[in-house]
């Protein structure tokens, strides 16, 4: 009943809204009646532009509420919480009943825990960053800054506020950096262990070095992908397919720059003028099952098109999941530079 500490009724002063705000260091406080019927919100940056406007601090709080409040009705689906904190970057969200009773307040912190996914999530952070050389002379990719923090610490953030707390960092290059850097995941209230490549294993032979028996479906990613998608959906529809793995697609529109003859029996039927075409490619983001982590060879280098290919001459279901949310490969210093100038198109979770 910790919340209890964080509501106030209506009719009680500013100034004992802004002590009990100084109390709790919550910056928030829900407003309800004698009921616990909500009725609105306060925080300090209300009674602040109530204070500006010339109201003063032992006016009601009613007067400088916010009156119209995000809040969530309990048993709505999950998804709805991800996207109220996301959308409107809140750091608290009041639960209601139907008729507005209040029965508990969450905070962003508390957004993970109650998604929470036991699917461990496997980051493959070992790569050389030879094409964005010389920024990653001294610094292996993972590390380099977008908008101030680490491309790797935007992965697992953004990972995190979807409910996944079970890291895995394969490592190769420099990978002392990255260890002192994260740890064992405490200050970002995550677990990260990690595997340590004695020699360069490709993009699916670390697999090989889980030494432990899976019990979930594991979600395999490289380590330097900017992206917002929705990882819990990937997931979802992954364990509905029954699939051994699935692989994450995108549209990629490509321009011939030639006009593109249509022939039949020798004579010219069309002419296409420059047409674009479109394929799908890999995104670099897997879910595999316990099963499919088993066929990948010990000790041995194996790239990811291996282990597909190999789990299809087998005849296991491999299923596909399309992605259209924006995602870069921050592989090309072009990349890098695109997210650098506008990373708010990239990442969209708060990352305080």
């Amino acid at each position: 009943m910790e919340w209890k500490k964080m509501v106030i009724l209506q009719e009680d002063s500013i100034e004992s809204a802004l002590s009990q705000l100084n109390l709790l260091g919550s910056q928030f406080l829900a407003v309800c009646d004698t009921d616990y019927k909500l009725v609105g919100t306060i925080t300090d940056g209300d009674i602040r532009r109530g204070l500006l406007s010339g109201v003063n601090l032992s006016y009601e709080i009613k007067k400088v509420m916010n009156r119209e409040p995000k809040f969530k009705v309990s048993g709505e689906s999950e998804d709805s919480f991800i996207e109220l904190f996301n959308t409107y970057k809140i750091k608290y969200l009041p639960i209601v009943t139907s008729n507005m009773t209040l029965i508990d307040i969450m905070s962003e912190n508390d957004i993970g825990v109650y998604l929470r996914k036991e699917n461990p999530v496997l980051l493959m952070v070992g790569g050389l960053g030879t094409r964005l050389r010389p920024l990653t002379n001294d610094l292996p990719k993972p590390l380099l800054p977008v908008g101030g923090v680490p491309i790797l610490e935007h992965i697992v953030k953004h990972l995190k506020s979807q409910g996944f707390y079970r890291f895995i960092f394969a490592v190769n290059y420099k990978k002392e950096m990255i260890m002192n850097y994260f740890g064992d995941g405490t200050k970002l209230n995550v677990e990260i262990r990690y595997l340590k490549e004695e020699k360069r294993m490709g993009t699916a032979g670390p697999l090989s070095l889980i030494e432990e028996e899976l019990e979930e479906d594991m979600i395999v990613m490289n380590g330097d992908l900017i992206t917002n998608m929705d990882f819990r959906d990937l997931l979802s529809q992954h364990e509905c397919s029954a699939a051994t793995m699935t692989v994450a697609v995108r549209a990629f529109d490509f321009q011939i720059p030639y006009g593109v003859v249509n022939i039949q029996d020798n004579q010219l039927i069309s002419i296409e003028e420059k047409p674009i075409r479109t394929s799908y490619v890999s995104a670099g983001i897997y879910v595999l099952n316990p099963k499919s982590v088993k066929k990948v060879p010990k000790d041995s280098f194996f790239d990811m098109p291996e282990l597909i290919q190999c789990l299809i001459d087998q005849g296991e279901m491999i299923r596909t999941y399309k992605m259209d949310s924006p995602w870069l490969d921050i592989g090309r210093k072009e990349d890098y530079e695109k997210v650098q100038r506008k990373p708010e198109e990239f990442i969209i979770y708060d990352s305080r």
